[in-house]
């Protein structure tokens, strides 16, 4: 599966469809491991809804994209590649918050980097 397809800025739910009929998963089993309602995938899947950034997240972290997780060395690449395509739908606030996240992220990784263990 193509995980990336999921954090596109153009939603495409037959891109979540076909993965989860090639998983075997309800809407349910999705929403459960996704962390959202079984209502919400139902308007995503139909088209009724665009899912929002986290729920796009949570959804490709449902299928088991390693960029997902924190301690990979991608995670901080494809959190910077996903703002950046969102960035026209943020708000001020947002955008400080992510900004100071950012910063968060490049001093642990710096530390880490450096054999200091952060994270």
């Amino acid at each position: 599966m193509d995980v990336a397809a999921l954090i596109d800025p153009v939603w495409d739910p037959a891109v979540v469809s076909d993965e989860m009929a090639r998983r075997g998963w309800t809407q349910k089993e999705l929403a459960e491991r996704a962390g959202i309602t079984e209502s919400a995938v139902s308007r995503y899947l139909s088209g009724r809804r665009t899912p929002r950034l986290e729920a796009l997240r949570a959804m490709a972290a449902a299928f088991g994209d390693p960029a997902e997780d924190p301690r990979d060395p991608r995670a901080l690449e494809a959190s910077v590649k996903c703002v950046a395509d969102h960035a026209e739908y943020l708000t001020v606030t947002q955008t400080a918050r992510l900004a100071d996240a950012l910063a968060r992220a490049l001093a642990a990784r710096s530390g880490r980097e450096a054999g200091h263990g952060v994270l």
